[in-house]
């Protein structure tokens, strides 16, 4: 999605329209306003295109995990960027979806103590070898919570919504007194806007308790959006009254393969709906990392958000299996269903797909590809065979289903995998 054009960005947002989204996340466009806030602090054009990243890595910017990565970018991108954000926001607002915009949450670029000296800024040292931008506390939290929030206005308007995580991944709270640098933070954004709520992710330890503790609870969303692996909410009192979103990612990163937890998934969200425990509970959301690899997951979160019964699996795949190709076969019930109780019902702890032993570094012992994941399936290969011999007999029935074509070689690049377990 870093590199989308509106025509692509127009169709998403219409998916997501259609499928009862009424709030998503709006960040494309954020150098136009960083540019606007740091000019007004000292900085030249050269050094703020040196801290933009280049859109690939504009995620963990925003997070605070980097700065100037593959950069410096040009000015015709940030132009194009700003334009694309306009359009965005109008879809957004056509359709009635909530853009969630960038707030400010402390981050400064690193170096933002030598522009400007009278200001308390705490290092927040690396992530992953990168330098992570600065945290800026104290009393001129409030001189550039005001231009930020100004130029945001200037570029895009005003909105309700706004996200920023201070301390994703690491970072240090050396030194910082969370609690009222949080207080700060989320009162200047409401001086912008009175109505404003600070949205949160839950993950790893953040939100952290004492961040939470400086917040207004009806300003305040936690986004728990790891529930598919390890959410939050169950060990943390429901975020202790804070109004928080169910959410799952279903495959970090967006590694490509056939990965999903569609029976866990459908039996956690219904168990939380009906739990006592649940307290403000606002609604159910995804954070798509692999929504073009795995669509299914994601389908059925959206019916999930539909139908608050319980969702039995076996009658719901067949469904899904008639709406993927537009006709019911039961050729495809057969291998959907297969799939469903193999590559699609992962069980145990896995950030996303079995990666592939062609993306490692050569080795004799190959059990991991990234630091995330793992090389060995989670079912056995070879009962993925009949799901592979169903759907090739319905092929030339489906042949020039897009959705068919890109379905039959993801499971026959699984099928040959199976073979090669026969081989072995």
């Amino acid at each position: 999605m870093a590199f989308w054009d509106w025509t692509q960005w127009e169709r998403e947002i219409d998916i997501m329209a259609m499928n009862g989204v009424n709030l998503a996340l709006a960040v494309v466009g954020q150098e136009g306003v960083w540019q606007n806030v740091l000019r007004r602090f000292g900085y030249s054009d050269m050094e703020i295109l040196k801290f933009l990243p280049e859109p690939a890595y504009q995620a963990w910017w925003l997070m605070g995990n980097l700065e100037g990565t593959g950069g410096p970018v040009s000015q015709e991108y940030i132009n194009t960027r700003i334009e694309l954000q306009k359009k965005i926001l109008t879809r957004f607002n056509e359709l009635g979806i909530e853009p969630v915009l960038q707030g400010f949450y402390g981050m400064v670029p690193a170096n933002f103590k030598k522009k400007i000296v009278d200001a308390d800024v705490k290092e927040q040292g690396e992530w992953f070898g990168h330098t992570r931008p600065a945290i800026l506390v104290g009393d001129f939290i409030d001189t550039v919570a005001n231009v930020w929030y100004e130029e945001t206005e200037k570029l895009f308007g005003q909105w309700t919504y706004f996200g920023g995580d201070p301390f994703h991944e690491g970072g240090s709270t050396a030194g910082i007194d969370v609690s009222a640098t949080a207080s700060k933070l989320q009162n200047a954004m409401i001086k912008a806007n009175p109505e404003a709520v600070w949205l949160l992710q839950a993950w790893q330890s953040n939100p952290k308790d004492a961040l939470l503790q400086g917040l207004k609870k009806d300003q305040t969303m936690v986004l728990d959006y790891s529930n598919d692996i390890i959410g939050q909410w169950k060990n943390r009192n429901s975020f202790n009254g804070h109004p928080w979103i169910y959410g799952v990612i279903n495959n970090f990163g967006g590694n490509v393969g056939l990965y999903g937890r569609l029976q866990k998934v459908a039996s956690d969200v219904y168990t939380m709906r009906n739990s006592s425990n649940k307290g403000k509970n606002w609604g159910i959301g995804i954070a798509p990392e692999g929504i073009i690899y795995n669509s299914i997951s994601y389908d059925l979160m959206w019916d999930l958000a539909w139908d608050t019964a319980r969702i039995n699996i076996d009658n719901w795949i067949e469904n899904y299996a008639a709406n993927r190709y537009g006709v019911e076969l039961q050729n495809t019930k057969n291998a959907w269903k297969i799939l469903s109780q193999t590559a699609y019902n992962c069980s145990r702890y896995q950030e996303g797909t079995t990666e592939s032993v062609i993306n490692g570094r050569p080795s004799k012992k190959l059990e991991r590809v990234s630091c995330c994941s793992t090389t060995e399936l989670y079912y056995k290969a070879t009962d993925l065979i009949p799901a592979w011999d169903n759907m090739i007999h319905t092929s030339d029935v489906l042949r020039d289903k897009s959705t068919f074509q890109y379905d039959i070689v993801a499971v026959s690049y699984t099928h040959l995998r199976a073979h090669e377990t026969v081989l072995d």
